[in-house]
């Protein structure tokens, strides 16, 4: 799918639980917050990661912008899934 394409698609996943798979491998599980048309980029407040030690434990998931280039997938976060995304988010 090209960023176009991926573009609509986040769009239409706003205020949604996510499953967002990124080129370098990594899977998220995110709620997403905003999609920044002009700067191919979308915000999302992480939820999990199957790469935790990336991120700063908090009471709060972190806000974190990515570059629509670098996500691979993006699918509706349903409950029960096969493959799962890892663990929480990490913090201080």
């Amino acid at each position: 799918m090209g960023e176009s394409g991926m573009l609509e698609q986040l769009k239409e996943q706003l205020n949604k639980r996510v499953r967002i798979a990124f080129s370098n491998g990594e899977v998220v599980v995110a709620d997403v917050f905003l999609v920044l048309d002009d700067e191919g980029a979308v915000v999302f407040d992480l939820v999990s990661s199957n790469e935790p030690a990336k991120y700063v434990k908090s009471d709060k998931p972190p806000h974190i912008l990515a570059r629509i280039a670098d996500i691979t997938s993006c699918e509706p976060e349903r409950s029960g899934c096969s493959e799962e995304a890892g663990s929480e988010h990490g913090g201080p």
